[in-house]
């Protein structure tokens, strides 16, 4: 098989699994995995879904991108802020789409993931966004 065509396949496959369990779970998941003050973020992805969809999911979608807006436009002068939209179909952004989701241990949207300057994780979380458990990873952070 082609490789062009694996990466669409395996594309195909990883929309269906973060639509299919957005619209059946609109929990939260939440890891913070390092809140010390040793250093500001270097990223943050922010992976979402911008499409038509049931209502329920599209207002998750809407109120999660409406956040992480808020977050950029108060922390973007530390944090580089990078969005990825799974509705997206080019072969080239998909394949960096896919790479980002591994990087950040993402399997599940809408996601929104920190890391610091050396790419390790310091917070993570699918689904409802809780803003006051990222506003505390940024004040410990410097922010």
């Amino acid at each position: 098989m082609r490789t062009s065509k694996r990466v669409y396949i395996l594309t195909i496959l990883f929309i269906f699994l973060f639509v299919l369990t957005s619209c059946s779970s609109q929990q939260n998941n939440t890891e913070i995995l390092q809140t010390q003050s040793s250093g500001t973020p270097a990223q943050a992805f922010v992976f979402t879904y911008n499409a038509d969809c049931c209502a329920s999911t599209k207002k998750l979608f809407d109120t999660h991108r409406n956040a992480v807006k808020d977050f950029e436009s108060r922390y973007g002068d530390l944090v580089k802020f990078t969005w990825y939209d799974i509705a997206l179909q080019d072969d080239s952004y998909q394949k960096e789409l896919l790479e980002a989701a591994e990087k950040a241990g993402v399997n599940k949207i809408p996601a929104f993931v920190v890391l610091d300057r050396k790419g390790n994780v310091l917070a993570r979380q699918t689904g409802n966004l809780k803003a006051e458990e990222f506003n505390k990873v940024f004040e410990r952070l410097g922010g």
